[in-house]
């Protein structure tokens, strides 16, 4: 095998998102140990949620990397290209180095183990973080966290759980309680716990009961702290604990991420005015992110009742302007509830198709949510600038994060 011109995307391709059911960390530790543990050499942040988690990741990232520490950051799904799930300080890894590592994983393991493209991909990052001697690395669940494949690695120095919501709850459970005990099943011994402030008491009970049981501080962050917040699509401003902190990136769901962030990283010892800067700065796409121009876009990755919620409070509260909708979701539990939620902020929605295996048919939706017109995500996106300009009205892309990935790649 020429590993320098394996086809890495076609490999990963060959593997099931999901993989064969997992009732354990079995899998994912005979595939690393093959590999020699890279995870046993690295030192970790990780960070559970069911919003909230990759905003959260950027921010203590970006304070990370402007304190002059190299910073691996593991995220899913990608944004852009599939590249942007694996980085280091912000840099893509490179399609060499996919090729290189993924070539290296084919030749070693059993291609029918049944292994899913979230474990493989982890795998590629650990090997890659290992080789760019990261001094720490961010770490993102994929699904829960008990039995996410990220939870195998050793006890990190720090973790956060960031919202508890309704999300895959055909693997997670029906209540809140249930999806709590997988998220908090990431807390291990000798962590600091940070919990964060939209989490439900119930939830907060079984997380601090969870990080009591392992001996760990827990940080349980409080509304009360946050003071003068002015929220707005185009960004925040507010004071936590006494001091002033902006945001790029709009809605008051922020502000909760950020806070969860600065605590984090004070907890390190980050120096308050690095801190600022860098939060300050912190932009993640498709994100309640505002794009200007003619017209003018709003792109959010809602793609839960919990992020759809975030987002309607955020276009009601503080975006005047007539709204056109672009909507398409994937078929998951929920996304009938989660698309009528958005529907509700506008009389004038598209339903969309066609922008990744699994999407639910445009006709489909339209028929769940009342929409107006049906088209593929192409086409419906030009064609709600045309009506936003002649209407002088906003053109609003949410629903699934495969669909945000591809308007902005």
């Amino acid at each position: 095998m020429q590993i320098n011109k394996f086809n890495w995307q076609e490999f990963i391709d060959s593997f099931s998102k999901s993989g064969k059911p997992v009732k354990s960390l079995a899998r994912i530790r005979k595939l690393l140990g093959i590999f020699g543990n890279p995870h046993k050499k690295l030192k970790f942040i990780h960070i559970a949620g069911t919003n909230g988690k990759g905003s959260t990741l950027e921010y203590i990232g970006d304070v990370l990397q402007h304190s002059g520490l190299r910073i691996g950051r593991f995220t899913s799904p990608y944004i852009t290209r599939y590249n942007d799930r694996i980085r280091i300080n912000s840099q893509d890894i490179d399609d060499g180095s996919l090729s290189e590592i993924c070539g290296l994983i084919a030749e070693k393991i059993d291609l029918n183990a049944g292994y899913s493209q979230f474990e493989i991909t982890m795998t590629v990052a650990m090997i890659y973080f290992v080789r760019q001697e990261c001094d720490i690395v961010l770490l993102e669940t994929g699904i829960g966290g008990l039995l996410d494949c990220t939870n195998i690695i050793p006890p990190p120095l720090m973790t956060a759980i960031t919202s508890i919501s309704f999300d895959h709850m055909g693997i997670l459970g029906e209540s809140i309680e249930e999806i709590t005990l997988h998220k908090a099943g990431i807390i291990k011994k000798g962590s600091i716990v940070f919990i964060s402030i939209d989490i439900p008491q119930p939830a907060k009970r079984i997380i601090q009961r969870k990080a009591e049981e392992c001996g760990c501080e827990v940080i349980s962050l409080s509304k009360g702290d946050i003071n003068k917040p002015n929220v707005s699509l185009n960004g925040n401003t507010f004071k936590y604990c006494g001091e002033d902190f902006s945001t790029k990136m709009g809605g008051r769901h922020q502000i909760y991420n950020a806070v969860t962030a600065i605590a984090m990283c004070r907890k390190l010892n980050i120096p308050n005015d690095i801190i600022k800067r860098a939060i300050a700065d912190t932009e993640v796409c498709g994100r309640v992110q505002y794009v200007s121009g003619n017209p003018p876009m709003i792109i959010d990755g809602m793609h839960n009742i919990a992020g759809a919620q975030a987002l309607k409070k955020s276009l009601k509260g503080y975006w005047p302007q007539d709204l056109i909708l672009v909507i398409g979701m994937m078929k998951r539990d929920g996304y009938v509830d989660t698309a009528r939620v958005i529907a509700s902020v506008s009389n004038h929605i598209i339903c969309v198709d066609g922008f990744a295996e699994g999407c639910v048919n445009a006709q489909t939706l339209r028929d769940e949510i009342n929409g107006t017109t049906v088209m593929n995500y192409k086409d419906g996106v030009k064609y709600a600038k045309a009506v936003a300009m002649m209407s002088g009205g906003t053109v609003v892309v949410c629903g699934s994060l495969y669909l945000t990935s591809k308007i902005m790649g």
